[in-house]
Formats: structure tokens, sequence, C-alpha cells
């Protein structure tokens, strides 16, 4: 089933591409087609990382941060040379405990250019449960979602206040409520 929702923090997040500019893009799991040709008006290089596929090996409940880093460096397949000023994390930080949110900041923290700004949705209280949605841009004014063909497992899911504190990687800029008990946000790299 495929469903569509307004929004209005991509135009934000988008704001310094259209005028030209070159994205380097981080684009959690697999892009849908809608992604794709969004894209194509942009001068962008797109890294996929497929992360959900690999998700259910995640190490869970502890904090060996060695483990994880190791998690993240195989799941995102960057390169030393890779720098993003674009990146889309869709639910991604919803299936991660607080100790692997600092871990994922601290890991991808090297990787972003100081420009860089996010999208990202979270939930609205930890008695929320993260959707099983794969998510895509039908234009910067409408989002997509189609239910995930496999379901993953989650931790108790962090609210926006726990992500504000823990994925200290961005500044938190923007946040909207949206009508199922997600909300969706907008950040910017943290150059404190």
């Amino acid at each position: 089933m495929e469903s569509s929702h307004p929004t209005r923090l991509m135009d934000w997040v988008f704001e310094p591409f259209s005028k030209g500019e070159k994205a380097n893009v981080l684009h959690l799991g697999n892009p849908l087609p809608e992604t794709v040709d969004t894209f194509t008006s942009y001068r962008c290089k797109i890294h996929v990382a497929d992360v959900f596929s690999k998700i259910s090996s995640l190490p869970r409940n502890s904090d060996t941060v060695n483990l994880s880093s190791v998690f993240f460096e195989d799941a995102l397949e960057v390169t030393p040379a890779s720098h993003f000023n674009l990146c889309l994390f869709w639910d991604f930080l919803n299936f991660l405990d607080e100790s692997l949110i600092q871990s994922f900041a601290t890991f991808l923290e090297p990787y972003l250019e100081k420009n860089c700004r996010a999208h990202a949705f979270a939930v609205h209280s930890v008695k929320s449960i993260p959707s099983q949605y794969v998510y895509g841009i039908a234009d910067l004014k409408n989002i997509t979602a189609r239910s995930r063909q496999q379901h993953i497992d989650a931790p108790i899911p962090p609210t926006l206040k726990n992500l504000q504190e823990n994925f200290h990687c961005f500044k938190f800029d923007k946040s909207i409520m949206l009508t199922d008990n997600r909300i969706e946000i907008s950040m910017f790299k943290d150059t404190d």
C-alpha cells in the first residue's frame, strides 16, 4: 500500500542545492523510483546505504562501541574520502537505542560537511511503534510511504528529546508533528 503526505521541511533541507550547489547525498535504505527522479533535478552524487537489510545484525543493548562502529562501517560502506552535505535518514534512528545513536553520531561526524543538512522521522512517545515503511520524495512538497516488505524489530524507540540529546553531530532545526504520531525533523551539522 502506498500513501503520500505533505512535507514542509524538505524545501529547507534542499534549499542550498536548489541554487545549483552540488550535493553529496547519504541516503539510508534503497531509494524509491520517485526519489531517484527527484534527484535528477539536482547536481548530486548519491551514496546509498541499505542499512535496513543489515539491521538485524546490529549489536543491541550493549556498550560495545567497537562492535557498533564495525556495523556502521560495514553497513554504510563509505570511503575515507566521502563527505556528505545532505543526509536522508528517514526512520533509521527509530531502530537504534541510546548508545547506538551516540555511536552512529560519532561514526558519521567525520563524513559530514560543515553545511550538511539532514531529514529524519522520530516517534512522538516511547509507546509508539516505529513505522514499517520505506519512504521516498515525490517532490519537495510530498513524501511517499510504502509498506516495508520485511518487518524490522525495534527497541523502545527514542523520543525527539532523546535524539536531540544523543545524536550530537546535528542540531535540530525544525520538527513537525504528523497525523500518525510521527515527527518530521530537519537538522543541520553541529559546528560547535
